[in-house]
């Protein structure tokens, strides 16, 4: 019965990226704007993260305290599956609509750092409120207007080009840390 209830749940999250990230993704045609396009891509993102983010928990909490099993390896095989999912669904999105909001290398950076936000948002927030830190970082990034100096590329690494190191150190920090923090806490 867990299983069935999962796989329903598990169905319905990845019905609700891909349609989402289809909506986002003929919204960025509509505009045809590249500025647009750099901003819709991280949106595509966190909506997708915090869709699967509600699946970072355990059904029962005295269970996964006393269960036989190690957790740290199978937290991290969860958190590792919504990243590829995440990014391999917008990366698909792309690829069969014939055209890229952002490059690939951009789509898996913002999806590293935006699972592993969405994975600390659950180690401090809790399940429900998972969705919040990639959510609210990805409107603030929106918000901030553009500069070119070294803590707006870390503030704004979600919009930045693929070749910005500050941003590539940013989302890897965050999706490390958040995934590390997930694992050891749960």
């Amino acid at each position: 019965m867990i299983l069935y209830v999962r796989s329903r749940r598990t169905s319905s999250a990845l019905l609700t990226i891909l349609v989402s990230y289809g909506a986002i993704w003929a919204l960025s045609r509509w505009m045809d704007s590249p500025a647009s396009s750099l901003h819709l891509a991280p949106l595509a993102l966190a909506v997708g993260v915090a869709v699967a983010s509600g699946g970072l928990r355990g059904f029962d909490r005295e269970l996964d305290r006393t269960a036989a099993i190690s957790w740290p390896p199978l937290r991290t095989l969860h958190v590792t599956a919504i990243g590829v999912v995440v990014v391999g669904a917008l990366a698909a999105v792309q690829s069969i609509g014939g055209y890229q909001l952002v490059s690939n290398e951009v789509v898996l950076r913002d999806g590293i750092g935006l699972t592993g936000l969405a994975a600390l948002g659950v180690t401090v927030l809790g399940t429900q409120l998972a969705w919040v830190p990639p959510v609210v970082l990805t409107v603030v990034t929106m918000l901030v207007p553009p500069a070119d100096d070294a803590w707006t590329h870390v503030i704004t690494w979600l919009v930045q080009p693929s070749d910005v190191t500050a941003a590539a150190v940013a989302a890897v920090v965050l999706g490390l840390g958040g995934t590390l923090a997930y694992v050891a806490v749960g």
